[in-house]
This record gives C-alpha cells, sequence and structure tokens, in this order.
C-alpha cells in the first residue's frame, strides 16, 4: 500500500513484496478441550469406545439412541475406567448429558438400559463385566444408570471407577 501511496506503478511494487513465511504442516495429537469446548480436563479418546459393539446408530460404533429419540448410550471400550475429571464427549448433534437431562428426555418401553444389547451377553460385553452409564454430573452426584435397571431408571449412586459400560448422551 505504502508502495502505490508514493507513485509506483502497481505492478513495479508486487515485484518488491516480501515472501509471505512458509507454513509447516502438522497433524493434532494431543486435544486441548479447554481451548476446543471450554471443558476442564483432558478429551477423553475416540479409541475409547468399544468399535466390537453391534450398535452403530448414526454410524457410530457403540452408540444406541433409545426408542423416544432424545436419549442415547455411548458404549466404553470394554475394560475401560471411568475417569472422572476427563471430558467425554457425544457424537455429533448429541451432548454428554446430566441425570436429570436423561430422566426429563427418557421413553420407558425399549427394555433395559444396556443388559443384553449391542453385543454384550447380559452384562458382560467383550469379555469384561460392567453397569455404570455415567451422567456429567456424575463426578459431583455419583449417578449412573444401571445397565440392568429398566429403561429410565437411573437413580443408583456410588463414586466407583471401575465396571464403566459409558456415558449417557442428550440429543440438542
Amino acid at each position: 500500500m505504502k508502495c502505490v501511496l508514493k507513485g509506483t506503478n502497481l505492478a513495479d511494487c508486487s515485484k518488491n513484496m516480501p515472501k509471505p513465511p512458509g507454513v509447516k504442516k502438522t497433524t493434532l495429537s494431543v486435544l486441548n478441550c479447554a481451548a476446543q469446548t471450554g471443558a476442564s480436563g483432558q478429551c477423553f479418546s475416540k479409541g475409547t469406545w468399544w468399535k466390537g459393539s453391534s450398535c452403530k446408530d448414526q454410524g457410530v460404533a457403540g452408540f444406541r439412541i433409545q426408542k423416544g429419540g432424545k436419549v442415547a448410550y455411548l458404549y466404553a471400550k470394554p475394560g475401560t475406567a471411568w475417569v472422572k475429571n476427563k471430558s467425554y464427549h457425544c457424537p455429533t448433534g448429541w451432548h454428554f448429558g446430566t441425570q436429570k437431562e436423561f430422566h426429563a428426555g427418557c421413553k420407558s418401553g425399549s427394555g433395559h438400559n444396556g443388559h443384553n444389547k449391542c453385543g454384550c451377553s447380559g452384562y458382560t460385553c467383550g469379555g469384561h463385566t460392567v453397569y455404570r452409564f455415567r451422567y456429567s454430573d456424575s463426578k459431583s452426584n455419583g449417578g449412573f444408570a444401571h445397565m440392568g435397571s429398566g429403561e429410565c431408571s437411573g437413580h443408583s449412586h456410588d463414586q466407583v471407577t471401575a465396571q464403566f459400560a459409558g456415558i449417557i448422551c442428550i440429543k440438542n
């Protein structure tokens, strides 16, 4: 701009322009959830979801949408522990729901929360016993939907990190 303002021909100005700095190609190997989502803690790796599940709603392995369409279950890879301080994320169009959202959006009538579903035999999924589908507020209240309880029954509470079945997702 300064070159043109001095009365120099535009074509001559462009010849003297410095080259822009090069851009280095990189790959994102570690997610920073605080920067991307505003959440604290580390992101929960997509590789931790159960790819061996027979449920694949919306094309996502381990994802089962309940009949009513507002509540879904995202199955963790069998043998994975619940990590209270990690940020868990649901597939696009869904969010990690609170216990209150689960009860508000739940439609009963589809049997159990997860027992004998998505490739599990009873409470055994991929060779591991699992029971607990956690809510986004489980860290503070210990709430979970027990796999063997009737759908929409999620009044259990504890802080056990083992036997983690997965998370509850709510439609946005």
